[in-house]
C-alpha cells in the first residue's frame, strides 16, 4: 500500500510518496547519491551523470528516485494483478535500472522493450520536467506493459482497495476544499501526514497492527537542483528527517 501525489509549477515539480510496508520489514537507508555506471565512462569526473534514491536492503533497489536530468521514477505495487510463474526479480531493481539510464528518452526506450514476466505486478510513474503530468505504466502480470492515465493523488492497496482508495480521495477533497481548492506544497504535505478522520488502515498516514506508513519522501525538481527530503518512519510521529541535494547545475546534460 502506498500513496503518491504531485504538483507541477513554474519552477519544476514536486512529488510526495508515502511508503506503506509490513512492520517487520527492515528499514530502508535514507537517500544517497549514486554515479550512473551506464554513463560514467563517457563523461569526465566533473560531469558524471548521477541519481538520488533511498535503498531497500531487502532487494538493494528502491521505490523512488530522481536523475540529474530531472527525471523521477516511482513504483507502486499492483496488488490486483496476477503473480507470474517462476523466479521473480525485485521490482526495486527495475527502478534502480531505470534511474541508471538518466534520461527520459533512454528510460522510455527501455520500457518499450522490457520483458515484465520476471516481475510481480506494478504501477510505474515517470515524471519529466518538460511535461505537466507523469507518464503511467501498469504491468498486470498477464499481458504486456501498458500505458495508463494517472491523476494525483494515486493510491495502491492490497487490502480492500476500493474502500481505501475512496477514503483517501475523500480526505484529499476535504483538505483541498479547506485550502480554497489550491494545490500547493503545504496541502500535499498535510495530506500525506493526515489521519482523516482517524488513524487507521484507511488514512493516508496508514496504521494497522501488521503494517504502517514506514516513510514519506518529498522530491523537489527545479532547473538547478533536486532536493530529497525523507521522513524515516511514519510522518505523523518520526523525528528522523534526512535531506539530500543533487546539484544539477554542476553536471553536464546527458546527450541522447
Amino acid at each position: 500500500m502506498c500513496t503518491v501525489s504531485w504538483l507541477y509549477d513554474l519552477a519544476g515539480y514536486q512529488i510526495f510518496f508515502n511508503r506503506d510496508e509490513q512492520r517487520s520489514r527492515q528499514n530502508a537507508l535514507p537517500p544517497q547519491i549514486f554515479i550512473s555506471s551506464k554513463n560514467s565512462a563517457q563523461n569526465s569526473s566533473q560531469h558524471k551523470q548521477s541519481y538520488i534514491m533511498p535503498v531497500d536492503p531487502q532487494g538493494n533497489g528502491t521505490w523512488m528516485g530522481a536523475t540529474t536530468e530531472g527525471i523521477c521514477v516511482c513504483l507502486l505495487n499492483f496488488y490486483q494483478g496476477a503473480l507470474p510463474q517462476g523466479p521473480l526479480i525485485s521490482r526495486g531493481i527495475l527502478v534502480k535500472t531505470l534511474l541508471e539510464l538518466i534520461s527520459f528518452k533512454k528510460i522510455e526506450q527501455h520500457l518499450n522493450k522490457i520483458d515484465c514476466t520476471h516481475y510481480s505486478p506494478f504501477t510505474l510513474l515517470i515524471f519529466n520536467p518538460l511535461d505537466k503530468h507523469p507518464l503511467g505504466f501498469c504491468w498486470d502480470g498477464k499481458t504486456t506493459l501498458t500505458t495508463i492515465q494517472v491523476t494525483s493523488p494515486f493510491t495502491s492497496s492490497g487490502v480492500d482497495f476500493p474502500t481505501v482508495s475512496n477514503h483517501r480521495q475523500q480526505s484529499y477533497a476535504k483538505l483541498l476544499g479547506d485550502n480554497g481548492n489550491k494545490v500547493d506544497e503545504s496541502l500535499l504535505l498535510q495530506f500525506h501526514k493526515s489521519h482523516l478522520p482517524q488513524k487507521s488502515m484507511n488514512s493516508v498516514c496508514m496504521h494497522r497492527n501488521d503494517a504502517k506508513t514506514v516513510s514519506l519522501s518529498q522530491i523537489k525538481v527545479n532547473e538547478g537542483q533536486i532536493d530529497y527530503r525523507y521522513w524515516d518512519g511514519a510522518p505523523c510521529e518520526t523525528k528522523s528527517i534526512y535531506e539530500q541535494t543533487l546539484d544539477r547545475a554542476k553536471i553536464a546534460t546527458l546527450q541522447n
